[in-house]
């Protein structure tokens, strides 16, 4: 295997696992590339940086809805027209789409990630 294809798949492998595994697996990982000869591929994986609890559901919620992000992108596009044009009506409606999507994918991040959802003003 080589170096890059290791590395992609420890990357792959630790930021999809619980992050309380994390340092542990990562020090598995970069040994398990040492013993095969894959020295660059060790040091890579040694490099890898815990992920915070938040940036796992994250991660999660992109890896089972692929398209969250082009989603948020489109409305974050939508609004600031909205707001170069001084579209009061259209700044309402997207304000209300954003709330309905930021709230709805919130509910699915935590739900994805078999915790349960904070209050809403923990969001």
């Amino acid at each position: 295997m080589t170096e890059p294809d290791l590395f992609a798949e420890a990357a792959a492998e630790l930021y999809t696992a619980d992050p309380d595994q994390f340092i542990e697996r990562r020090g598995v990982l970069a040994a398990r590339a040492r013993a095969a000869g894959q020295a660059p591929a060790a040091k890579r994986i040694a490099g890898l940086r815990k992920p915070t609890r938040s940036a796992w559901v994250l991660n999660q919620l992109v890896r089972a809805a692929p398209g969250v992000p082009s989603e948020l992108t489109s409305l974050g596009r939508e609004l600031r027209a909205a707001q170069r044009s001084l579209d009061g009506a259209a700044i309402r409606e997207l304000s209300v789409r954003r709330h309905r999507l930021i709230e709805s994918l919130a509910r699915q991040a935590f739900t994805g990630a078999g915790l349960r959802p904070p209050r809403s003003g923990m969001r």
